[in-house]
């Protein structure tokens, strides 16, 4: 009769809504995906130039101090040398004084090469390390860019589980348990997915950040404003009674 007709009519649209609700999720994970990807990219990118700098830091720095340890090995053998190079001098033993006279001069020129080679290895650990400082701030950076997104996105996938909660509530009752079933399992999802996103943004069950009160001063407030009370009448009525006093005073 004309009420199945209209009972069917009604189930196809409770249908159609959890087929539109369910179609609305998958297209905003997809757009998710696709808004976020270049963000997430350059993010990655950024914290494995900040690893590669860090790495540089440790090498050159490594080889630096290696250096610095040798220099200093050269810097004493030189003493002695020189101290062997007065020594065959004082003993008229020219032919070795000639020979550490030409040691001295090939070491005075590795001493220099190495000096530079090690001012120029410090240099380059501190370049790295202002690259990496630089891209730390570049992460923290996209981090908060990140986050914000994040946020406003989460904003709008609330809103559309909670539709489709709704339209999986409203055709709960009209299936057979079976399917029921399997319904009851979304919803359990879907109430999960939720609840981790208040936790995560500190939203109350409609997806709104939660309000915070400015202590019992304000409540109390907020009570007698709800109640009718104005500050205006309390401050009345109190003239009045000084009023009062007043006459009472004056017989």
């Amino acid at each position: 009769g004309r009420a199945e007709v209209e009972r069917q009519q009604a189930l196809l649209a409770l249908d159609a809504r959890v087929t539109q609700a369910a179609a609305a999720l998958s297209a905003h994970r997809s757009h998710e995906h696709e808004q976020l990807a270049a963000l997430r990219e350059e993010l990655a990118s950024c914290v494995g130039a900040q690893r590669a700098h860090a790495d540089r830091v440790t090498a050159l720095e490594a080889e630096a101090e290696l250096l610095t340890r040798q220099l200093g090995a050269m810097q004493d053998q030189r003493v002695r040398l020189e101290r062997d190079k007065r020594l065959a001098a004082s003993s008229q033993k020219f032919a070795d004084a000639a020979r550490i006279s030409a040691e001295l001069k090939a070491l005075a020129a590795k001493l220099d090469k190495d000096e530079a080679m090690q001012k120029q290895l410090v240099a380059e650990a501190e370049l790295a390390r202002a690259a990496q400082v630089n891209d730390g701030g570049r992460e923290a950076d996209l981090q908060l860019e990140l986050q914000s997104e994040q946020r406003e996105l989460d904003g709008g996938l609330f809103k559309l589980l909670l539709e489709h909660q709704a339209a999986l509530e409203s055709v709960l009752p009209e299936v057979p348990e079976a399917h029921a079933l399997l319904l009851r399992s979304e919803m359990r999802d879907n109430e999960a997915a939720r609840a981790a996103m208040q936790a995560k943004w500190s939203w109350d069950a409609r997806g709104e950040g939660v309000a915070v009160t400015n202590g019992p001063e304000r409540a109390e407030g907020s009570a007698a404003y709800a109640n009718g009370e104005d500050e205006g009448d309390q401050v009345e009525e109190d003239d009045g009674d000084d009023g009062d006093m007043s006459d009472e005073e004056e017989e």
